[in-house]
């Protein structure tokens, strides 16, 4: 197992296959500059793992929960992909850092 600390925050733990993503990977992979991504990759297998941050501000915080949040964001990742090449698979709860949150999982193809 290979251990890595995101943003300075998140402890998080990954299997022997994969590698840390590094930018040419991310440009590929993604539309947008997003500098608050961190990212494993296993070529192998076809499998990668992100986690993104934003810091919200207090007052949404307080009025959206966990849920809207993930719904949100997988949206705006929806709409940046060719809708034939994306394909939606599933919302999940899990706990970070002792907070509810909500991660989803998608496919898409990548030439």
């Amino acid at each position: 197992m290979t251990n890595d600390i995101i943003n300075n925050e998140l402890e998080i733990s990954w299997p022997e296959g994969f590698h840390r993503m590094n930018e040419a990977e991310f440009r590929k992979a993604f539309k947008d500059n997003n500098p608050n991504r961190w990212g494993i990759m296993d070529e192998e297998r076809h499998m990668m793992i992100t986690v993104l941050w934003n810091r919200t501000n207090m007052l949404s915080a307080m009025t959206v929960g966990p849920k809207t949040v993930a719904y949100s964001v997988e949206h705006k990742i929806k709409t940046s992909f060719d809708k034939s090449s994306y394909h939606f698979k599933s919302y999940f709860p899990k706990k970070v850092s002792g907070r509810n949150a909500y991660g989803f999982r998608y496919e898409y193809m990548m030439d």
